[in-house]
């Protein structure tokens, strides 16, 4: 599926991987950070 929608427009799909991947990334950091401070108490 992504790799069609590459193929299509490879410049747009970039940018757009590249914001979800972002937030992705953060998302994981923060559920990281919760569990840490979850367990820590």
């Amino acid at each position: 599926m992504r790799f069609a929608v590459c193929m299509k427009n490879p410049e747009r799909f970039s940018e757009n991987s590249l914001q979800s991947e972002f937030e992705a990334a953060l998302t994981a950091i923060r559920l990281v950070l919760s569990i840490a401070e979850y367990s820590d108490d």
